[in-house]
């Protein structure tokens, strides 16, 4: 049984697993209660900017939800936090926005005309000229995720910055213009399907994402104000980034499998702070048996 399971994003962000190692193991009369260690690590650099937060004790699932179902498993908002920190502190949490991918229809176009209230001395230094904006989430945040009963998982107060910048004589090589902030607030919804195979999938669905009240960090250009950039940054976050974000998730994160086992009828409910997963159990002990067979041979030779 594979305990080490990769996070299936694409390069660059393809850094991360899942370490599902056993770490205790409780019997009772009618029951067997395993726990893992359920953390997230950096697979350059697993021992590397460790999540400084203690994970706390799972709760014992109640008898009602447990003996519903074969099989129920509990995961906590810990180790979703633990996965932001990781691709944080690899400052991997960024998305360029380029002029092209806002919509035509959008009242404020990445160039300096439509910014000459917001940034006058931009648009006198640069009149009618291209600009870009880079979303980035800056390392050092912690325990952002929530699990809402009945909900799913919630993000609140998760820094955001828009920085934003500007090609010179709408040139290739781009310089800072001035830099905003906001703490971002998201609603992600969680569901479990079988991928095929004796794997199921948990997949998330974010299906709200805002950022307010905007703030500004920085200016290369004079004085900024933000009046009139929320409508910018709302439809941005919207119709471009919340797309975007859910394609990249889109694969779900696959739960752990044995060969011949299969989890059939599953179900994903948020409740007490944790993603409680039931499911019944199918096995097919020649499968199982032939896997171990083989294993046997093989260490023979």
């Amino acid at each position: 049984m594979d305990l080490l399971l990769d996070i299936p994003f694409p390069a660059p962000f393809n850094i991360g697993e899942i370490d599902f190692t056993i770490v205790d193991i409780e019997t009772a009369a009618d029951s067997i209660a395993v726990g893992t260690r359920s953390s997230v690590n950096n697979t350059a650099s697993p021992t590397t900017d460790p999540y400084p937060v203690a994970a706390t004790p799972l709760q014992p699932t109640d008898p009602a939800t447990r003996d519903a179902s074969m099989v129920t498993l509990s995961v906590s908002d810990w180790p979703i936090n633990n996965g932001f920190w990781v691709f944080s502190e690899a400052e991997l949490l960024q998305y360029l926005i380029a002029a092209s991918s806002v919509p035509a229809s959008f009242p404020i176009q990445l160039n300096t005309d439509s910014f000459n209230e917001v940034a006058p001395a931009l648009d006198k230094a640069y009149p009618d000229t291209t600009m870009e904006l880079l979303l980035a989430i800056p390392k050092g945040f912690t325990e952002v995720a929530k699990i809402v009963d009945g909900v799913g998982i919630n993000v609140t107060d998760l820094p955001l910055q828009f920085n934003f910048s500007v090609f010179p004589n709408n040139g290739t090589n781009s310089t800072a213009a001035f830099s905003l902030q906001c703490p971002a607030t998201a609603s992600t919804t969680a569901s479990v399907n079988a991928s095929g195979g004796a794997s199921q999938v948990i997949y998330l669905e974010i299906t709200e994402l805002a950022c307010t009240p905007l703030t500004v960090i920085s200016s290369e250009f004079g004085n900024i104000t933000t009046d009139g950039l929320d409508m910018l940054i709302s439809g941005l976050l919207t119709s471009v980034v919340l797309p975007e974000l859910n394609k990249f998730i889109g694969n779900g994160f696959a739960l752990p499998s044995i060969d011949g086992v299969s989890l059939t009828s599953s179900a994903i409910t948020p409740v007490n702070g944790t993603l409680k997963i039931s499911s019944d159990i199918s096995w097919d002990p020649s499968s199982f048996m032939a896997r171990h067979q083989k294993l046997a041979s093989h260490k023979g030779k």
